[in-house]
């Protein structure tokens, strides 16, 4: 679907106690012989769809240039997970887009020169903690 990433969160939560879990973004693999877009550079969208069971707080739910990716992490979602009557696995959706800025300018006295741009990249890895919590009474 254009590039983006879809990914799931599933979850069993058979303990009553709820599975609270965060999404996080890491800055990705070095490539040799290229260079990395600048973070600021780069806007992020994330789409999340709960299910009927979860909640989650979306913090890239608009198109929002990336601040600074550092080796713990940005915050992309939070996310919990609860119990169901029936006892079944819940899973929610989201679907990662990004792209390069529109301010980022290509060509003489610019951000890149045009054989600049050929060798740019950038990447992310997503990484997602999860740890049970105590029921609300």
């Amino acid at each position: 679907d254009n590039g983006a990433l879809e990914f799931f969160v599933e979850g069993y939560d058979g303990s009553g106690k709820g599975i609270e879990y965060t999404v996080y973004a890491l800055p990705g693999a070095v490539e040799t012989g290229k260079t990395r877009f600048q973070d600021s550079q780069i806007k992020l969208y994330l789409e999340a769809e709960s299910s009927n069971s979860s909640t989650i707080t979306n913090n890239f739910a608009t198109p929002t240039k990336i601040s600074s990716l550092t080796d713990t992490g940005l915050e992309l979602a939070t996310g919990k997970i609860t119990a169901t009557a029936s006892g079944s696995q819940q899973t929610d959706t989201y679907t990662l887009r990004m792209w390069i800025s529109s301010d980022v300018t290509i060509g003489a006295g610019k951000d890149y020169t045009t054989t600049d741009f050929a060798n740019l990249y950038y990447s992310v890895k997503l990484k997602v903690v999860a740890a049970t919590t105590q029921p609300t009474p």
